[in-house]
């Protein structure tokens, strides 16, 4: 993958089950990875098995990025409007760093809290095939 000085990074993804069953194969992707992206579901939130992976990466002392995935089911299946659908998110990505400042004091490590303006949040619709940062989106909208 080249950026636009033509410098090149590669990247390995490991995709790992979804399920708790596979918690196994979770921690062995996690130690040989360089960080982690934790696809959340906008509207279940922090589940149990979420608070397992960000253990588990916090652990590891790795880099996290948060996914909020299926933001299309904020409108049309909870039909919320704007300010409802922002206090939901916010109050998922309340909930991640509530979790990260808890195991912050336990492991003392130096995962920064979980922030769309720190960019390791992304919003993603597979519905609507967008995934974007309040970064890209605004470059996106400015250009309008």
């Amino acid at each position: 993958m080249q950026d636009s000085r033509e410098k090149s990074y590669m990247f390995n993804f490991m995709d790992t089950p979804g399920h708790p069953c596979f918690s196994d194969e979770v921690t062995a992707a996690m130690r040989l990875s360089d960080g982690a992206v934790i696809v959340v579901d906008c509207i279940e939130g922090l589940t149990f098995y979420v608070e397992r992976l960000i253990t588990q990466a916090i652990r590891e002392q790795l880099p996290i990025v948060i996914v909020l995935n299926k933001l299309d089911r904020l409108v049309l299946e909870l039909k919320l409007p704007p300010s409802d659908a922002y206090y939901k998110i916010k109050h998922t990505l309340d909930d991640i760093n509530a979790v990260i400042k808890r195991l912050e004091c336990v492991h003392q490590g130096r995962q920064p809290f979980i922030c769309p303006l720190k960019d390791n949040v992304i919003f993603a619709s597979t519905l609507f095939s967008c995934c974007f940062t309040i970064g890209s989106f605004a470059l996106r909208y400015s250009k309008n």
